[in-house]
């Protein structure tokens, strides 16, 4: 039974942005609020060792002249870096997530749909058989 999920490091910040913005209820609600609290950490990981891995171009707090392009590409290769989020011990309650982002009833356009179909291609690779059970 898989119990993680994947997202480059730079979908974090809009995954959690998406999901806080939805109109969940009950156990969704408290769903969502425990992947959001996973993402932030995961995401605060992420801007320490980005902080880390481009110190060294930067002097008393200034970027060195002439390193920019080399911080934005040190920078953009940990963006497409996949980071794992466990959910072993809230598999449940992404179960009920799922099957809530399954029934929405809003419609989601734009970045919104993208994000959409990113959270779900994850949410649908956790305990397939788990979900089966809930059914």
């Amino acid at each position: 039974m898989t119990k993680t999920i994947n997202f480059k490091y730079g979908e974090l910040v809009p995954v959690a942005n998406f999901m806080a913005g939805l109109d969940l209820v009950n156990k969704a609600s408290r769903a969502r609020t425990k992947l959001i609290k996973l993402i932030a950490e995961k995401n605060e990981e992420y801007n320490e060792d980005e902080n880390e891995a481009v110190k060294d171009l930067y002097e008393d707090g200034t970027l060195i002249k002439g390193k920019e392009n080399e911080v934005l590409a040190i920078k953009n290769e940990m963006r497409v870096e996949v980071c794992v989020l466990d959910l072993t011990e809230y598999i449940p309650k992404m179960v009920d997530l799922r099957n809530a982002l399954d029934n929405y009833s809003e419609t989601f356009a734009d970045s919104d749909a993208i994000l959409y179909d990113l959270v779900m291609d994850q949410l649908e690779t956790i305990s397939e058989d788990k979900m089966e059970e809930t059914k």
